[in-house]
This record gives C-alpha cells, sequence and structure tokens, in this order.
C-alpha cells in the first residue's frame, strides 16, 4: 500500500488521467466484444408455420402450409436457403426448398419459373430488411387420417456474421378423428 500512494505522489496528474482514459477505453472494447459474443448484436428473425387442412376425398386430404418469417429491428439478413420436411408415418419424408428465389425480369416483366420451385443456383440474394414479413405457402396431399410434422429450417446470413439458422416445427391432426373415424 505504501509503494502505491510512493508512486502516485512521484507521477504528474496528466499521466494519471491518460492512463486511466486508456483503461476506460480498454473496458470499453471489453463490453462490446462480450456483447458480440453473448449475441446483443443477434439477428431476431421470428420464423412461424401454420396450417389448413381440408378434406379431399375419403383418404387423403389437402394441406396447406405457410411459413412466415418477420424480421425484427436489428440489421438486415440475406436468405440462402428456406426448407420444409413434411413427415407422415409410415411414409418417407418429404424435403423441399420453397420459393425465396427473385424472378427474372425481362424488361419490365417478371418472369415466373415454369416448374414452380426454386433452384439452389437461383436461390440467392433475397435480402429481409427490418422490420420487413414475408410469407411462403406449399399445399400437399396427405393422408386422412395420420398426423402430419412439418419443419421449416432458414439459413440466412448477416454481413460480417457467419450464416445462422433458425427451425419452428408444427403438427397438423386429422380432422377425420372428430368423425369418429378411428386413426390406424
Amino acid at each position: 500500500m505504501n509503494c502505491i500512494c510512493n508512486l502516485l505522489a512521484t507521477v504528474d496528474s496528466a499521466t494519471i488521467k491518460n492512463w486511466l482514459e486508456i483503461a476506460g477505453l480498454l473496458l470499453a472494447g471489453g463490453f462490446i466484444v462480450w456483447k458480440v459474443l453473448v449475441g446483443w448484436f443477434a439477428a431476431n428473425l421470428n420464423l412461424s408455420i401454420s396450417s389448413e387442412r381440408i378434406a379431399k376425398d375419403e383418404e387423403n386430404d389437402f394441406l396447406a402450409i405457410t411459413v412466415t418469417l418477420d424480421k425484427g429491428t436489428t440489421d438486415s439478413v440475406k436468405l440462402k436457403d428456406v426448407s420444409l420436411r413434411i413427415s407422415v408415418e409410415g411414409q418417407k419424408d418429404r424435403m423441399e426448398r420453397i420459393g425465396i428465389a427473385r424472378l427474372p425480369t425481362e424488361g419490365d416483366q417478371l418472369g415466373w419459373p415454369t416448374d414452380g420451385n426454386a433452384t439452389k443456383d437461383s436461390l440467392p440474394k433475397y435480402l429481409l430488411a427490418q422490420g420487413e414479413s414475408l410469407q411462403l405457402a406449399k399445399a400437399y396431399d396427405v393422408p386422412s387420417h395420420l398426423p402430419v410434422t412439418v419443419e421449416a429450417a432458414v439459413l440466412a446470413k448477416r454481413a460480417f456474421y457467419k450464416p445462422m439458422q433458425w427451425r419452428a416445427v408444427h403438427i397438423s391432426l386429422p380432422k377425420s378423428a372428430g368423425k369418429g373415424i378411428k386413426p390406424q
């Protein structure tokens, strides 16, 4: 303790002020780095799935799926991929991208893809800006007596960050269960 008092007595006030300013800058920089590492500047994106199920015939239903992306207030993100996985018991899972590709232009008109699906090469730089929402939808034929699990995954990138991923799960229950038809 006596050593510190002697040191302070021999150092002028301008030097102490400079050292305190350097310490303050280092602490502030450390605080910002810590906030970045714990996700303070994370790209807040809300992902939700909704569905509507309507009887097609006795054995199958139409299942309409809507995936909604709501971008929060922190920065913008470039969407790289939005994929769905549809799981029905006893069937092979269906996995596919849903269209986030920008449409090509021909003069003053948009050119729609003929097959309705986005190819990996055309999925590029769809920018979802702050406060913006995007809805993507797809319809499927599903067995009317079985529940369907719908999973959505979003891959997006923010400037100067690694790609980030969001996932959501939704279950569509059969409407036929309420009509006295017992699931198998």
